[in-house]
């Protein structure tokens, strides 16, 4: 009866930390998600540049790429918890800075794209940390419905998030969302502040931390090239990130040529609804045994909702297409993550996730980096009588945003043949049963 008592006790510790620790994640994610909306909006509207909407969007992701192997260095070195604290305080600086100049007047789009820049490097030490904690406080069968949780909650934020954002811009302006913003990551730092976290790994000194930053990469990638499968199941994500990433930069000059910013907020708060709905199939259905095949097949979902998005401007429909994005996202984004943490040694984890930060992430901001000036190439010859109307324009109709309607299919297109060629892949198809799992079960919990 005793044994039976100290392992709940342990159950119910362990379940405590996880949802103080998710909550801060959570919380923190309102805010960014509510102000990276705003700011994109204002910067649109102040300037009507797609080319510095596009560059504002590298800005909030491309550093936090270039910094991943550091990242990864810190994240298999230091406590998690510390880590995350640090990551929000730093952030919270940025919005507290650009709250500041934007109340007095002085913010200016390169200011504007330079402080993002700043907080994206904060910001980036959040989800690895949080991802590598993971392992020592979910059991190896429970990791997939655990990356569930976290996609559903993060897809409810995506819904309430963009028409709240949307709103609050058009009643009250910027200020109001960057103080929201502030507020979110206060709460964040006192729930961290309430837990702790162990790091409690087999320990490996082939995989231990050095002094150099070449050296923790090429430990790094030589432990990736010697794990068949990862690297071509690196190289798919690549695509579904630059696929990804100019889709999103390319549906706000879209649906802003047609509507206003509050139609966008509702357009991207379906791709949210999507995304819960996909979580609570994850959490439902999901198995570990399934995470390949249903990466592969709902990223060909994902694909092909994308592609269907370029052919009208007629709101109702993007607003279903963008849901069924949200739901493919999801249900494959969760298998992929629960697939590298449960693959990848704990004590070198956060080295090769910082690797994949350059290797996969640096593809997202690439594509919201060229999509504004590739939108602004293609929208001219998208009008009626441009070069493009008599041929693509027969398909996908003319007119304005036609153009983002262009890059949007292309990215689909891509996508799609990216997905059908990885489904024909041995190594991505055994992946699963050739590598070991890492972490705990429920029956090892206890000594845990």
């Amino acid at each position: 009866m005793k044994f039976k008592n100290k392992a709940s006790g342990h159950k119910k510790a362990y379940r405590h930390r996880f949802t103080l620790l998710l909550l801060s994640v959570l919380i923190s994610v309102v805010g960014t998600q509510m102000t990276d909306f705003a700011l994109g909006v204002w910067l649109y509207e102040s300037t009507k540049s797609a080319m510095l909407f596009s560059l504002l969007s590298f800005a909030t992701i491309a550093p936090m790429t270039l910094c991943s192997p550091l990242i990864g260095i810190l994240v298999d070195r230091f406590n998690h918890r510390n880590l995350m604290i640090a990551g929000h305080l730093g952030a919270g600086i940025g919005s507290l800075l650009m709250a500041g100049l934007y109340y007095y007047g002085l913010l200016q789009p390169w200011c504007l794209i330079l402080l993002s820049a700043i907080s994206s490097c904060f910001l980036g030490v959040l989800f690895p940390s949080f991802t590598a904690s993971l392992i020592h406080l979910v059991p190896q069968e429970q990791l997939t419905r655990a990356q569930g949780l976290l996609n559903g909650a993060d897809g409810l934020i995506r819904i309430s998030a963009p028409p709240l954002a949307g709103i609050l811009y058009a009643q009250l302006g910027l200020v109001v969302i960057l103080a929201v913003d502030l507020i979110s990551f206060t709460i964040a730092i006192a729930l961290l502040c309430l837990i702790t976290l162990e790091r409690r790994s087999q320990e490996d000194s082939s995989l231990a931390v050095t002094t150099s930053v070449i050296d923790n990469s090429r430990l790094a990638w030589r432990y990736l090239i010697n794990k068949p499968g990862l690297l071509p199941l690196f190289g798919l994500m690549a695509v579904f990130n630059y696929c990804f990433g100019t889709t999103i930069t390319s549906m706000t000059p879209l649906v802003l040529t047609l509507k206003d910013s509050q139609t966008l907020g509702f357009i991207l708060s379906c791709a949210g609804l999507g995304s819960l709905f996909g979580s609570l199939f994850i959490l439902r259905y999901a198995t570990t045994q399934r995470a390949v095949p249903w990466f592969l097949r709902f990223t060909l979902l994902c694909a092909g909702a994308i592609f269907l998005s370029s052919f009208q401007n007629y709101v109702p429909l993007l607003m279903l297409l963008s849901s069924l994005i949200g739901f493919g996202f999801a249900v494959s984004i969760t298998c992929y993550q629960s697939l590298l943490v449960r693959k990848i040694h704990p004590d070198i984890q956060g080295r090769v996730l910082g690797l994949r930060g350059v290797i996969v992430g640096g593809f997202f901001p690439l594509g919201n980096l060229v999509a504004g000036s590739i939108v602004d190439y293609f929208e001219p010859m998208m009008q009626p009588g441009g070069a493009l109307a008599g041929t693509v324009g027969l398909m996908i109709g003319t007119g304005p945003g036609r153009g983002a309607g262009l890059l949007i299919g292309l990215a689909g297109l891509l996508l799609t043949v990216s997905t059908l060629v990885a489904m024909f892949n041995p190594s991505i198809k055994l992946l699963e049963a050739r590598l070991p799992n890492y972490g705990f079960t429920n029956e090892q919990k206890k000594d845990y």
